[in-house]
């Protein structure tokens, strides 16, 4: 999880920055994540 922040944070300003959008110093995101696991029963 980790890095896959540490490579938004330098995604999404590179867009904005080459689309001449004014975000100032600082630019807000949020990250949901979701995750599924599988077990299985014990032998019987």
């Amino acid at each position: 999880m980790e890095s896959l922040i540490k490579k938004l944070k330098i995604m999404i300003p590179e867009p904005l920055e080459a689309n001449g959008t004014e975000t100032g110093r600082e630019v807000s995101f949020e990250l949901f994540t979701r995750r599924f696991k599988t077990t299985q029963r014990a032998a019987v």
